[in-house]
């Protein structure tokens, strides 16, 4: 009997640059890993880096709550 599975993935398409940014399960095959990647897409690699970022979900929580917390300083200070 064949095994399967399913992995959900998530990008984050830039539409106008045709590039993503990767987010899933590890992809080393460790459990309890978050992966944010460019590693899939040679564009995307180009235009973001050779990005391969595997963190702990405590270390993903985190880092969302950084980039929300630029973004909005960012906005901040393109309205002058």
């Amino acid at each position: 009997m064949s095994d399967y599975s399913i992995e959900v993935v998530r990008r984050v398409h830039d539409d106008g640059e045709g590039v993503y940014l990767e987010v899933g399960p590890c992809q080393d095959g460790n459990p309890g890993v978050v992966s944010l990647t460019t590693k899939n897409d040679t564009k995307s690699r180009d235009w973001y880096g050779n990005l391969y970022l595997s963190l702990s979900p405590e270390q993903a929580r985190c880092l969302a709550v950084a980039l929300v917390s630029r973004a909005e300083e960012a906005e901040k200070e393109a309205e002058g």
